[in-house]
């Protein structure tokens, strides 16, 4: 894999401008696809990480279940805001956050991060090593099972993110305070039986306690556990992800 995203920067590198194009390959046994914005010589551009949920396991790689991977390739949305879109791929049997979904909220103390997770964080930082990416820019965000997924991404690597949006998903409330000063936009459906909403009114509740003013939650208040299409169209949401930028130290 390694190889194969040296190459492709390689060649993006000597063209000076490239067509946006799709690339499939696998990292550590895990499939990923990466969507390549067009590259102009000299400039950065985002990395958005987008996790699948629970339907879209397996190692077809296909990337199903991820509605940002969808929404933000579409050519109208990578004109706006050019960007590179990395979506993983997890096995079935397997999950992002080893935690029971149906419990909602977690403790980071009792959940190790997970091997899959381990394998996404280390494949970020080969593409942002084989890439033009913007250190400042980085984004994740997941639903459902991927919704666990963002949350546990940011607990435990809070230093690499500019912005999350988990969606239907549950964190460790206990440790909030790592991710006060990120800026998160999360949602989740009053009327979801697959994941418990408090899972995300816990969150939103801890990041108050701790401090934070950077994140806004939203609950649709007739929305079950499938809200990806309502979230992706609110308005303004595309744009603020990309308006966030990292300061970097």
């Amino acid at each position: 894999m390694r190889r194969n995203l040296c190459c492709a920067a390689m060649l993006l590198a000597g063209c000076g401008v490239s067509l946006a194009e799709v690339q499939k390959g696998t990292f550590e046994q895990m499939p990923y696809q990466l969507n390549s914005p067009k590259v102009e010589a000299g400039k950065l551009y985002p990395l958005v990480i987008c996790l699948h949920g629970a339907a879209g396991r397996g190692t077809e790689n296909e990337a199903r279940g991820i509605e940002a991977y969808a929404v933000l390739k579409d050519p109208v949305a990578q004109q706006k805001h050019p960007a590179f879109l990395l979506a993983p791929q997890c096995n079935k049997g397997f999950q992002w956050v080893d935690a029971p979904w149906a419990k909602g909220s977690y403790n980071l103390d009792q959940v190790p991060e997970s091997v899959y997770m381990k394998k996404v964080y280390a494949l970020i930082l080969q593409v942002m090593k084989d890439y033009p990416v913007d250190p400042a820019c980085i984004y994740v965000t997941g639903q459902s099972m991927g919704g666990f997924g963002t949350w546990n991404m940011i607990l435990n690597h809070p230093e690499l993110f500019a912005a999350a949006i988990p969606i239907c998903g549950g964190g460790s409330p206990a440790h909030a305070e790592r991710i006060k000063n990120i800026p998160i936009r999360f949602f989740h459906g009053a009327k979801d039986t697959t994941v418990p909403t408090d899972a995300s009114r816990d969150m939103a509740a801890a990041l108050k306690a701790a401090g934070s003013q950077v994140f806004k939650y939203t609950e649709l208040p007739e929305g079950s556990h499938v809200i990806m299409k309502e979230v992706w169209a609110t308005p303004g949401l595309i744009d603020w992800l990309f308006e966030q930028k990292k300061e970097l130290k």
